[in-house]
């Protein structure tokens, strides 16, 4: 199973705030309101990027929030915010597809993460984490971008996938359906959706039966 992962590092530094800027606050407003939803567990961030959103919330004392991200640059990001200084929260500088997470988490989250893959990685990646018997008994979170509808969002997206192939090398020629993917493989878990941006942002938390 081929994937190619675009580097980040050259636009860490600003990634975040332009990302508020075109999208109004809307993707770190998405990643906070469930981050609070789950205030007290433990939760995994796989492709956290910068561990923004965190400066934003409480977080409980007996919690514990594990940030993975290759990106160097986005670590180095990190360790700039208040929230790195934090004990419970770590950030591993390790490649999501091959962390060891050792543990048990109520939560794990795919912020911003998944629209880097093709729609058939996508569906395979999320099977196999769905076979893991600890990560089976774990709510699962995806925060993306939903197929955009309107001439708006597929202008939007035509500029995103020009940005992020001239900026990071990204491979894809547009954005995934993914939540279809996730749809698919968590069939018999329940499922909560909220939208954002006029629904081209969309967060889905598929719940645990256990």
């Amino acid at each position: 199973m081929d994937k190619v992962r675009p580097s980040y590092n050259r636009i860490s530094s600003f990634y975040d705030y332009l990302g508020d800027l075109v999208f109004k606050g809307e993707i770190m407003q998405s990643q906070i309101d469930v981050l609070n939803k789950y205030y007290g567990k433990n939760i995994l961030i796989l492709g956290a990027g910068s561990g923004r959103a965190l400066n934003y919330i409480k977080i409980h004392p007996d919690s514990k929030i594990t940030l993975v991200d290759i990106s160097e640059g986005m670590k180095n990001e990190f360790m700039k915010q208040e929230v790195s200084s934090n004990s419970n929260v770590q950030f591993q500088l390790e490649d999501v597809f091959h962390f060891n997470h050792g543990g048990k988490y109520s939560l794990i989250i795919f912020p911003f993460f998944l629209d880097q893959f093709s729609e058939e990685f996508i569906s395979d990646y999320l099977s196999r984490l769905s076979n893991d018997p600890l990560i089976s008994k774990s709510d699962i979170c995806i925060i993306d971008f939903n197929i955009p509808r309107t001439f708006r969002q597929k202008v939007i997206e035509k500029l995103m996938i020009s940005f992020f192939k001239l900026t990071t090398g990204l491979k894809q020629t547009s954005i995934p359906d993914i939540f279809d993917a996730g749809d698919f493989v968590f069939k018999n878990r329940s499922k909560s959706i909220e939208y954002y941006y006029n629904r081209f942002i969309k967060t889905v938390i598929y719940t645990s039966a256990q």
